[in-house]
């Protein structure tokens, strides 16, 4: 059976656009699809969830979310997803720049999200340097790996005998 969608993921579902929805400004030649394809717009989902929840650390399952367009006094429009708990707005995903039209507006605010994603997954510290020593085998005849500080034997024969240059 497949995995159960959270309750924010799919409060948030409703109002990101579909796969096949269709931006037609009546200007250009052929249509504008919001996503490639259904990964595309479940990862989009994710990483707005991700900021959201300032990676986690929100519980999101009393919230509500709205994706809102507001036109600026200069005739712009700016795409604003806002998530609202009991009637009131907590937070949201505005981006800097706004658009001409609502579609303009749409891009502005995914490459935003894009981008603050990228800058809360640089403050995440990596799996590598996460990993301490370990006392898994990585294949039947290796054996126990060991802590970082270790110096391989070849390097600590080379300093103890003399066998390198020592100079820097």
């Amino acid at each position: 059976m497949g995995q159960v969608p959270s309750a924010p993921y799919q409060n948030l579902s409703r109002v990101i656009p579909q796969v096949h929805s269709i931006w037609d400004d009546g200007k250009s030649p052929k249509p504008t699809k919001t996503f490639r394809d259904q990964e595309d717009r479940d990862q989009f989902i994710h990483s707005i969830l991700s900021l959201v929840s300032s990676n986690g650390q929100t519980k999101l399952d009393n919230y509500a979310f709205k994706l809102l367009y507001a036109r600026k006094p200069n005739d712009r429009v700016v795409a604003t997803l806002v998530a609202i708990k009991a009637g009131v707005i907590e937070s949201k995903i505005e981006p800097p720049k706004d658009g001409k039209d609502s579609l303009e507006a749409w891009r502005e605010f995914k490459k935003h999200v894009e981008a603050r994603l990228h800058e809360l997954l640089e403050t995440v510290p990596d799996a590598a340097m996460m990993a301490g020593p370990s006392s898994f085998r990585d294949g039947v005849q290796s054996p126990v790996v060991v802590g970082a500080a270790d110096l391989p034997p070849s390097y600590e024969n080379a300093a103890t005998k003399g066998g390198g240059d020592a100079k820097r």
